[in-house]
């Protein structure tokens, strides 16, 4: 994880720079997406200011505490983002999973290579899955996919009744929509 500390009206000192960073990576291990973290650290008259900023993915957590040590205004700072954290992990387990919709079927096919008996290459059916696309929201199924990790989710999209397939874009972190137009 990337941190970038900034000091504002105080001098920089490499204890609070390692302590941040400490801090701040305690908190980074939760996230499965790659994650910055944006930190400024300012003092004005006896007022020590810890503002913390996080993204990872579509998320994006903020904690801004004063206090008058700035040790203290970090904890504090972190303690808020592990608070959002858990509020936000807690909403994806809460998150209550209506009975899927629909059943939807995954074939894994493999070409097999080209013969002199056989011009044409024969493809064979090499795994095949079922998932349960359940109805979301699109908003729902990115935070889905990015929570899982995983590279393509299959769903009913809430708002229209088709079938969906949400999956990543290998050229950027966007994602892709393919909405099959049928209804379950």
């Amino acid at each position: 994880m990337e941190v970038a500390v900034t000091f504002r009206h105080m001098e920089p000192t490499d204890a609070l720079k390692k302590y941040v960073d400490e801090k701040v990576n305690k908190i980074a291990r939760h996230f499965v997406k790659e994650s910055d973290a944006v930190v400024v650290l300012s003092v004005e008259r006896h007022h020590h200011h810890a503002d913390i900023r996080l993204k990872s993915g579509g998320v994006a957590m903020r904690g801004h505490e004063t206090s008058t040590d700035m040790y203290n205004s970090i904890d504090r700072a972190v303690s808020k983002i592990e608070r959002q954290l858990s509020r936000y992990q807690g909403k994806l387990r809460r998150f209550n999973q209506p009975k899927p919709v629909a059943t939807v079927q995954l074939h894994t096919l493999e070409r097999e290579e080209e013969t002199t008996e056989a011009p044409e290459p024969a493809t064979k059916l090499v795994r095949s899955r079922s998932f349960d696309a359940h109805p979301l929201s699109i908003d729902e199924a990115m935070m889905q996919i990015d929570l899982l990790d995983n590279a393509f989710l299959v769903f009913v999209n809430s708002d229209s009744g088709h079938i969906n397939v949400l999956y990543r874009l290998e050229s950027d972190d966007g994602f892709g929509l393919i909405d099959t137009g049928s209804s379950t």
